[in-house]
């Protein structure tokens, strides 16, 4: 341990910004305290991400564990910044925070690595949200980095969302091989909510049939420790998966005692370059999840693309909805399908320009006009079924 804390953490600062997801999303603004991640999983979506953003770096850089650290003071003055600025269009990421949409702090990247126990990085960046009562979502596989310090964000317009995907400590270690066990991270959960913390689990990706079996009993669990809610998303595999990619899930299926890509070829069909469930199966869990969120009195919340105010509580998948004085886009697929949900819809943030991702055809047209779009060509597509 002591060789590590002399290794510091690289610096540097990225400011808080848009996902594309904003079609689908209702709070697609997102904010990483680390770049890379020591807890190797192996179904990480992250990883394609930050090989793709290290490309032209040194080996040791484009690495998936090595670990880039944001600069809080930079932060600061992104924050000062953007609240004495005019609303600027062209700028969707200032608009965003100026309308208060929650940040997601972890998209990409665990903001509690075992090293932010002395580095401190996420702790001084919520201390900048904390100080102007800015809504915050943290997801995260390590609980108990957070704990130890929780009590000076008692009151702080926080939610916390904890992934674990399996119940069992032992598939758990083969799997989400660095990361602390189900039942530490159940154990931290409960300390948490005695806290008064609100507590969502995301179970992401639940991984049929493995999930489906174990569901009651996981729920069960779920609301013994505590937890306010849970969230779901199903396993995603690339279509043209390289040799790397299929011996990961032929280790995630000697995990689980079936083969996992065999699987996908019975029950998945593709999407966007992705392998997922078919429709049957989807439904099938979610209304498995449905059923034992009202049975075990724990709320649930679909955070799938097969989107349907059947399944789920709400628009705000993430768990965000209890936080204060917080929007979200209104405009998004979600957000469209659980039209009832009381949440403040923000228009300002459908006026800003497509000029954030690497679709350069957007880049003149607005959030709110291509998000209409996708939405009527995805009802067209599902008439055409």
């Amino acid at each position: 341990m002591a060789d590590e804390r002399e290794r510091k953490i690289e610096r540097k600062f990225w400011a808080p910004s848009v996902t594309s997801q904003f079609c689908v999303c209702p709070i697609p603004f997102h904010f990483d305290t680390y770049r890379g991640c020591t807890y190797g999983c192996l179904f990480c979506f992250a990883r394609d991400f930050i090989e793709f953003t290290r490309r032209n770096q040194s080996e040791e850089h484009r690495k998936q564990s090595y670990l880039e650290g944001n600069d809080p003071k930079g932060l600061v003055r992104w924050v000062e910044k953007t609240l004495a600025s005019p609303y600027d269009y062209t700028k969707a990421a200032e608009v965003a925070f100026k309308e208060r949409i929650p940040v997601k702090i972890g998209a990409t990247a665990d903001p509690f690595p075992v090293v932010e126990k002395w580095e401190h990085i996420t702790y001084d960046c919520l201390k900048v949200f904390d100080k102007i009562d800015y809504p915050v979502q943290i997801s995260t596989k390590n609980p108990e980095v957070f704990l130890s310090y929780a009590e000076e964000f008692k009151n702080s317009n926080i939610a916390l969302n904890v992934s674990c995907s399996f119940c069992d400590d032992n598939i758990a270690r083969q799997i989400e091989c660095g990361a602390i066990s189900p039942s530490r991270r159940f154990a931290a959960i409960k300390k948490l909510s005695e806290m008064g913390f609100r507590i969502t689990v995301r179970i992401q990706p639940f991984i049929l049939p493995y999930s489906e079996k174990v569901a009651d009993r996981f729920i069960g669990m779920l609301k013994e420790c505590g937890a306010w809610g849970f969230e779901t998303e199903g396993l995603k595999i690339r279509v043209i998966a390289s040799g790397k990619e299929k011996q990961i899930y032929k280790k995630i299926g000697d995990a689980l005692g079936y083969d996992v890509l065999g699987y996908f070829k019975k029950n998945g069909t593709i999407e966007s370059g992705d392998r997922v469930y078919n429709e049957e199966s989807k439904r099938s869990m979610l209304s498995t999840y449905t059923y034992l969120g009202k049975k075990h009195g724990v709320k649930f919340f679909n955070a799938d693309n097969l989107i349907s105010s059947r399944y789920g509580c709400g628009a705000e998948c993430c768990g965000t909805e209890f936080l204060r004085n917080h929007k979200i886009w209104g405009g998004s697929m979600r957000a469209m399908a659980f039209k009832d949900s009381g949440a403040v819809n923000s228009e300002e943030f459908g006026k800003c320009l497509v000029n954030f991702t690497r679709a350069s055809n957007k880049n003149t047209r607005t959030i709110a006009s291509v998000s209409k779009e996708y939405i009527l060509n995805t009802l067209k597509k599902k008439k055409k079924r």
